[in-house]
């Protein structure tokens, strides 16, 4: 046999082993599709399993969020400044920060329009929002002066009626989840050698149209969670990853349910919208054999929203004023009794979609927040769900 010959073969060889390798990873390797309509929560989710299972974040990667936090940050001073505005503090006391505020927004988003970057004065029209600027602080210089006024603002927020503001805040499209968090974090953000916590990284709102991944080993079982960045009429972007996924976590923002969406006819809410979405994909016959783990989110911020009071569910889903609480609903003792039935009259709302249609794939419901490290036991009791669905499109079953 000729040395060409045996060259020949061990290169057939060696090509099929890793064939053979890449295959078994293949088969062994858990991937997971996380879908979810914008603010929904899905990137938290992604951080959140990096953190708790991966590599974590390096100094260099925590860097790289400094410029979205303080673009959440200047977006929620904003936010807080317009409802300021409505009269419920008063202004007099805060006119010099107010105004010193004013004109920093002004700057990031016209700079050519502040002369010597000295205007006589600031108004309402000063302040435009800050999250639709895809580089505002790179734009904008944070000056000791920003800084302080922007202190002393949230000092004097949290003097006052602070909960009540907050709520008011949380309405508003424009307030980033993470809004109360950061503003509690100035002086620590304001720093030239700041480095974002993980939790910090996990509040921020960020604006990509990229997809992101993370791949994570648990108990021995390599998990690939995906992301398929995007709107909800890029919804045909979604349906070409289903064919070789193990199962889909879809993430609804219950707190969304008072955001008001009033360029969207279909729709009133960021909730609406999402169990429209939902409901498009439960149905779609890409998904007929996936099963669905189902990600109630952000409730931390319903459970707050419902307990205060001011923001009622059935000015939103008029259903809500004659439902009952389920006799196979869980609380602790010290949970608000509206509270418990608000969440399972939304959870009710998601399961009436899973059942009013002859599918055979399977929905799997769990309140969740995902900036809370609890989520942890949320995907440790779905790996077995996630094992059986990876079984069954694996041919092992």
């Amino acid at each position: 046999m000729s040395k060409n010959w045996k060259d020949m073969c061990k290169k057939v060889f060696q090509k099929d082993q890793l064939l053979q390798r890449e295959q078994k990873d293949f088969q062994q390797t858990y991937r997971l599709l996380v879908l979810g309509t914008k603010g929904s929560g899905k990137t938290t989710v992604m951080k959140q399993m990096r953190i708790l299972y991966g590599p974590g974040f390096t100094e260099w990667e925590r860097k790289m969020y400094i410029d979205d936090i303080r673009r959440n940050l200047v977006s929620s001073i904003e936010t807080l400044l317009t409802v300021w505005d409505r009269g419920l503090l008063p202004m007099d006391e805060m006119r010099d920060p107010r105004d010193i505020l004013c004109r920093a927004i002004k700057r990031a988003s016209d700079p050519s329009h502040v002369p010597n970057g000295k205007p006589s004065s600031a108004s309402d029209s000063d302040m435009q929002s800050t999250l639709a600027l895809p580089h505002v602080t790179n734009r904008l210089e944070l000056s000791d002066e920003f800084w302080d006024a922007a202190d002393a603002l949230w000092s004097f927020v949290s003097n006052h009626d602070q909960t009540n503001i907050i709520f008011e805040c949380q309405s508003q499209e424009c307030f980033p989840d993470g809004g109360k968090w950061f503003l509690s974090r100035i002086n620590k953000i304001r720093k030239k050698d700041y480095v974002p916590s993980d939790q910090d990284i996990l509040s921020v709102r960020s604006s990509s149209s990229k997809s992101m991944e993370t791949i994570f080993t648990v108990d021995s079982i390599r998990y690939h969670m995906f992301d398929v960045a995007g709107q909800r009429d890029q919804k045909g972007k979604w349906l070409q990853c289903f064919n070789n996924i193990s199962a889909i976590i879809f993430v609804m923002p219950t707190s969304e349910y008072d955001v008001v969406l009033p360029n969207n006819p279909e729709d009133s809410n960021r909730l609406s919208e999402s169990l429209t979405v939902f409901l498009n994909l439960w149905n779609s016959k890409w998904l007929t054999r996936k099963s669905v783990i189902l990600f109630i989110n952000k409730q931390d911020v319903f459970s707050a929203k419902i307990a205060s009071g001011r923001s009622k569910l059935e000015d939103y889903f008029p259903d809500f004023r004659d439902y009952a609480t389920p006799s196979y609903a869980t609380s602790n003792p010290e949970d608000n009794p509206e509270v418990v039935r608000a969440k399972y009259f939304v959870r009710n709302e998601i399961m009436k979609i899973t059942t009013a249609s002859n599918t055979q794939h399977v929905c799997y419901p769990h309140f969740t927040t995902a900036i809370d490290a609890s989520i942890r036991q949320v995907f440790d009791s779905c790996r077995e769900i996630i094992y059986n669905a990876n079984a069954q499109h694996s041919n092992i079953l």
